[in-house]
């Protein structure tokens, strides 16, 4: 078992609400420039397919709250270390 699978069985097991927290201050860790982030050339394209649309005002676009809504009512799929 690698460090990051131990660590990730340990991190669930936790509560949600210290899940969440542990998820933020993660996210805040990374680096505010991106470019040193290198994409699957599939990955790329559907990103810049996405921006495109939203430029053109084809994209529908959400708010967080019905966003979170969503989430909240979509079926979990289990989880797997």
């Amino acid at each position: 078992m690698t460090i990051a699978s131990d660590l990730l069985s340990k991190v669930l097991s936790l509560p949600v609400e210290q899940r969440e927290e542990l998820a933020v201050l993660l996210w805040d860790s990374l680096p505010e420039d991106a470019s040193h982030l290198s994409l699957d050339p599939q990955y790329e394209a559907e990103v810049m397919r996405r921006i495109g649309e939203i430029d053109r005002g084809q994209a529908k676009m959400l708010t967080l709250e019905e966003v979170m809504a969503r989430l909240r009512e979509a079926p979990r799929a289990p989880l797997s270390p």
